[in-house]
């Protein structure tokens, strides 16, 4: 069985999380909306997929729009990313894109622009600067297509937490509100998606946006079980035998992290034949690591002197950042700049606090290079 990882695990490749595909199948089915965050890596676009791919063979034709807001920086752009997004899964062709741009968007800014369209590709231009009336055209035009091809229609906004960035996440956001009110029981299901978790928690939490207009969908760790059957499979398959303990110890250390423990897979899997032993599997951990030591020294190199400090604080497993004694060990000069460091982290998306309102470092496999490469507290392996 094939470790890949630079595309969304589904079918034989998808493992674990029985509870989640089955919640968000059922919120789909019932036009509900759901919101997702987790750490990069942690297989959400995976899960959307499979539930996609199990509505996909169903009676009823789902259609699947995924717009991503990674670069979106503007509410002008965020309304040309959703609708050429809806426009692209429902149409194929410059004359059914102009139809359905003249029919659906006609007091809009928004218009099928062939010569734009011929030269950069893009469905939807503006031929003004975006206002309240197209970002509220732009949200209600999956809903009219919906009816209009009598289709089930789920809509995907990867990165949705980037609507922070627009200086209009008020405005997008009271408006996507409002069309989940409005359209509710419809044949049209939104999923946030979000990858920042400390900027979702604002937006959920803080702004309280979405509060009973769409489901907040549990994204607890794969099950260690689970995982550990998926790697041993995917060896054996292979031709390959591991020791199954170290897949358990690799799974701990990882923190159950399923795009780093493909990435080590696939790096085990290229390296040897046989039997996987530790050296074998140590060395393989070592080149992950490698992998990702670029970006975690650029990560630290962001840091302050207090940051860091705080930092070898958590890995050094304090939790009463406020005491005197965490304080002057640490060097992290008062109370109130504890909060504010706090606060950067959490901006960063390096650190995030637990319901218990404890500190956790987001990415596993940075906390373990931090550990073990950076502060050197430990020397490691599986």
């Amino acid at each position: 069985m094939e470790f890949n990882y630079s595309r969304p695990a589904t079918g034989k490749y998808f493992a674990g999380r029985k509870q989640e595909t089955a919640i968000l199948g059922n919120l789909i089915a019932q036009g509900e909306n759901a919101v997702l965050f987790a750490p990069p890596g942690t297989g959400k676009t995976s899960l959307i997929e499979q539930v996609l791919l199990s509505l996909r063979a169903g009676a009823q034709r789902t259609v699947s729009v995924r717009c991503s807001l990674l670069d979106v920086r503007s509410a002008g752009e965020f309304a040309l990313r959703l609708g050429s997004a809806v426009l692209a899964a429902t149409g194929s062709t410059q004359t059914e894109f102009a139809a359905a741009a003249d029919r659906f968007l006609p007091s809009s800014h928004l218009v099928f622009d062939p010569e734009h369209f011929g030269t950069g590709g893009d469905i939807l231009s503006l031929n003004w600067e975006a206002g309240e009336e197209d970002l509220r055209a732009v949200i209600a035009l999956p809903y009219a297509l919906s009816r209009e091809r009598n289709q089930q229609m789920v809509v995907v906004l990867d990165e949705f937490q980037n609507v922070l960035l627009t200086g209009e996440a008020e405005r997008i956001c009271s408006l996507l509100e409002e069309a989940f009110e409005q359209e509710k029981g419809s044949g049209v299901s939104f999923i946030l998606c979000g990858s920042a978790v400390n900027a979702m928690k604002h937006l959920l939490f803080k702004k309280h946006f979405f509060h009973r207009k769409a489901v907040v969908l549990p994204f607890p760790p794969i099950d260690e079980k689970e995982l550990v059957d998926y790697m041993n499979r995917g060896f054996l398959t292979g031709g390959k035998v591991p020791d199954r303990n170290l897949l358990i110890a690799a799974c701990r250390l990882l923190g159950c992290h399923p795009g780093y423990l493909t990435q080590y897979c696939a790096i085990c899997d290229s390296a040897n034949r046989g039997y996987l032993m530790a050296p074998a599997m140590n060395a393989a951990l070592d080149d992950l690591v490698a992998l990702h030591a670029p970006h975690f020294r650029a990560m630290m190199a962001d840091l302050t002197g207090f940051q860091l400090n705080f930092l070898r604080a958590l890995l050094e497993g304090q939790d009463q950042f406020s005491s005197a004694g965490v304080i002057r060990r640490y060097g992290l000069n008062s109370s109130a700049n504890v909060c504010r460091v706090k606060d950067a982290l959490c901006k960063k998306e390096i650190i995030s606090f637990n319901d218990s309102d404890k500190a956790e470092i987001l990415d596993p496999l940075f906390a373990f290079w931090a550990r073990r490469d950076y502060f050197r507290l430990e020397r490691k392996e599986l």
